[in-house]
Parts: C-alpha cells; structure tokens; sequence
C-alpha cells in the first residue's frame, strides 16, 4: 500500500492509519508487506521511531529541497523546512530504506539529479547556493541506492530488477566518471552517460565505450527514474 502523504498533519494522520492495522500484525507480516509513505515530506524523530517500529518506508520528493528548497526555507516553510523537510539521513539511521522521487512535474526528472540533491541538499535557486540541512546529507552510496537497489525493493520488483545478478534484467548504464570521486558532487547530474543497456539490448549509446579508461567508466545498477 501507498499512501500519499506531504504535510505535517497528513504525514501524522498516515502514521496512526498504519499503526491501527500493523501494530496488531505479527512480526513477520510487519516486516515483509513493504508498505511506504510517497512524499513524507515533513517528519520528526518520534515519527521516524514509530514508522521504524511498522517496518513502514518513504519515498522522498528530493525536488523538494533541491528544486523548491530556497522557496520552502525563506518563504514557505521556514523553520521546518531548515529541522524537518525529506529527513533523509535520519530515516536511515532509524533502519528504515528509503527512496527518492521526483513527482514530475513537481520537479524535473532525472535519477542523476536525484542522486545529487540527496548528496548535497544543495537550493539550487540561492544565490549563494545554500544548503538546507546538512545533516540529512547522503553518502554517495546510500544515493545511488536510493534511487536503484532500494527503489526496487520497495516496489516489490527487486527479484528481477534492482541490481545486476543472475537471473535478473541486464539493465545499467556505463557513466563517464565515478560519482564518488567528483571533486564537486553538485556536478553529479552532469556526468554523461556513454551507454545504456535495457534487458541485455543497447538503447543508447555502442560498444565502442569499453575502449575508454576502465578507471573512468562507472557502472550505476539499474538506475529507476520514478
């Protein structure tokens, strides 16, 4: 089940909903229905402690504090938006998986870009490029994942997509720089994709990139644009 929750009252109210059912449930049906909050927008550490405790995911809009960051900090939001906008650090910290959106046309499509905006939570429309919240900031890896083998999980599509294994679909890309090693991560939306692989078939892109530097060359497991 999704449910659609953006505000802090709604966000609340999508709590107690889950908690009526799924505080009842036995164990193993809380931890293996993989139910999720789309947007979840504006959490504190008690709902971040109760949704650990139903196994409950979200899906952050990261467009949020990426694309509309600087509207929701000096004029919207304000306060909460600097203490409790898309806690994407937190939730994993609570050991919950979570994934990230971009709700278009809310925000601009784009799993690279995605993958920066949770890196950096850098506002992209303050003139001195601000960042909102630095401590909810992801670790490449956790972004990459956000966005790949965790997304997959959460839409129950992780046994044949997610990450490249047997059995699974030959689907990736080949990225002209590693993103963990970028001096400047605001830069990660940039990096250009030499080639794209559907299911075991190139739709973007030739061969002719395995003649590149391996050292420059990244491999990103099924990127999911959601």
């Amino acid at each position: 089940l999704m449910v659609h929750a953006n505000g802090s009252q709604a966000v609340e109210f999508t709590i107690e909903a889950y908690e009526s059912i799924l505080l009842d449930a036995s164990e193993p049906h809380r931890n293996s229905h993989r139910h999720r909050m789309e947007h979840c927008s504006l959490l504190n550490e008690t709902q971040l402690n109760r949704m650990a405790a139903m196994g409950l995911s979200p899906s952050f809009l990261i467009g949020h504090v990426g694309f509309w960051g600087y509207v929701f900090d000096k004029a919207i939001l304000e306060e909460r938006a600097r203490h409790h906008l898309d806690l994407c650090g937190s939730a994993l910290k609570h050991g919950l998986k979570i994934t990230a959106h971009s709700d278009s046309c809310v925000s601009p499509l784009g799993p690279l870009r995605m993958v920066e905006q949770l890196v950096t939570r850098r506002m992209e429309a303050s003139p001195s490029d601000e960042i909102l919240n630095q401590n909810e900031c992801l670790t490449v890896e956790q972004a990459i994942r956000a966005v790949t083998k965790d997304a997959a999980w959460q839409c129950k599509s992780d046994n044949w997509s997610g990450d490249l294994a047997v059995g699974k679909c030959a689907d990736f890309v080949v990225l002209a720089n590693d993103p963990h090693t970028l001096k400047d991560f605001s830069s990660l939306r940039d990096i250009p994709v030499l080639l794209t692989v559907c299911d075991g078939q190139i739709t973007h892109g030739n061969l002719r990139v395995r003649k590149c530097d391996q050292q420059s060359q990244y491999l990103l497991h099924h990127v999911v644009a959601s």
